[in-house]
């Protein structure tokens, strides 16, 4: 059943404060605990794949069920995925390995249930990235559509200028600081209307920031320009046509949607949408995402070389993180280079690596500090693709 949550649930008071927290806080480092493997409480290696399964070429498109395959026989190693999983569950709730289609490798912790949805945190700006191309493909807006085509309070001001591209690119130059984004946004009861309402402070296109009020505007672009509920929107594009039906948008006053976070979902739906990305938005013989989209969303930005459209990139250069700054080490080191994620705090990651057809998911425990994910998250990708032993 795809569900929509209001935003007044526990699970986002949880959220705003955990966000709140690792902002104000201004950590940008987490790690995995070495010696969790007992924390470990199910491992799913194999069972029969479902019969709605769909072969497409050499992958395979699940249906209601994934099908499944033995790590070996997915030509990965399974000593190398269970020293992977050990890590992984000290603060993590689940993690999925999927090759070719098929989950090669699952495992949850701390007693979490595979079909049980949990917070996605910032991941959701990676399905808010998507439904923009969607829309855009259905004539409802251009990337290059000013915002305020959609947001009339915009018109005749300095924010005038700013373009769909803009926000989902993150260089929209719309007011930011730690206190508006994490501490009075969350504490709004309408935030699409509060992240409306704040100014301008820099031409469009010329600062980056990972702007979660910006981000947030793009529920008023959308539902205006579909003349929809965004969540309605983007659970009849996105979670039904592809299977997430533990899933679910988080809703607010006036049929508002969460843009910036929000997402109730688990490891397995997660991977679906890692599986639609990798497979150019294609899902058995229905083009849901239009062809290109994953390919634009994935390429980065002018002022950071680890964003695109509200996705997370492989870099070897100075990029700026989330928290602020310029990092020099690598996003996503030794990763393959058309590595992408969606991210969101604390470690929850969708990671495509389309050249390796391997779709890796993972949802992490809320007390986590690191958008990231930690030392952890940054060498997942790595390590999962040492596991390929063909």
């Amino acid at each position: 059943m795809i569900r929509l949550v209001q935003s007044g649930s526990s699970s986002l008071r949880v959220a705003g404060a955990a966000t709140a927290l690792l902002v104000l806080s201004g950590l940008v480092a987490g790690c995995s605990s070495p010696d969790a493997e007992s924390s470990a409480d199910s491992t799913t290696r194999s069972t029969s794949g479902s019969s709605t399964a769909e072969v497409v070429g050499s992958e395979m498109v699940p249906g209601k069920a994934w099908a499944r395959v033995e790590p070996a026989d997915a030509a990965l190693d399974p000593a190398v995925l269970d020293t992977i999983a050990k890590d992984a569950s000290g603060d993590s709730y689940c993690l999925t390995v999927v090759k070719d289609g098929r989950v090669a490798y699952e495992r949850n912790f701390r007693g979490h249930q595979s079909d049980d949805p949990l917070e996605a945190f910032s991941v959701t700006k990676s399905f808010a990235s998507t439904m923009v191309g969607i829309a855009e493909a259905d004539g409802d807006l251009s990337l290059a559509d000013p915002a305020s085509t959609f947001i009339p309070q915009w018109k005749n001001t300095d924010s005038a200028d700013v373009t769909v591209r803009n926000l989902i690119s993150n260089d929209s130059g719309r007011f930011w600081s730690l206190s508006s984004d994490y501490v009075q946004m969350l504490q709004a009861r309408d935030r699409t209307r509060f992240a409306i309402d704040l100014k301008q402070a820099a031409p469009p296109g010329t600062v980056w920031n990972y702007n979660n009020a910006a981000i947030q505007t793009l529920d008023r672009v959308i539902s205006t320009a579909t003349e929809q509920p965004t969540s309605q929107f983007g659970a009849d594009r996105i979670l039904k046509p592809i299977g997430m039906s533990n899933s679910s948008f988080t809703g607010g006053p006036n049929d508002s949607t969460l843009m910036f976070m929000g997402l109730q979902s688990t490891c397995p739906d997660l991977a679906r949408f890692g599986l639609l990305a990798m497979r150019d938005g294609k899902w058995g013989d229905q083009q849901v995402v239009p062809s290109g989209w994953f390919t634009q969303a994935a390429t980065p930005g002018s002022l950071n070389p680890a964003y695109g459209f509200l996705w997370w990139l492989h870099t070897e250069k100075p990029f700026m993180p989330a928290v602020g700054g310029t990092s020099k080490a690598a996003f996503f080191p030794d990763a393959p280079d058309d590595t992408f994620a969606a991210l969101g705090l604390g470690g929850q990651m969708v990671v495509v690596i389309p050249s390796q057809k391997l779709v890796i998911s993972r949802m992490a425990a809320e007390d986590q500090s690191d958008p990231v994910g930690g030392s952890f998250g940054q060498e997942l990708p790595a390590r999962v693709v040492s596991a390929v032993t063909d």
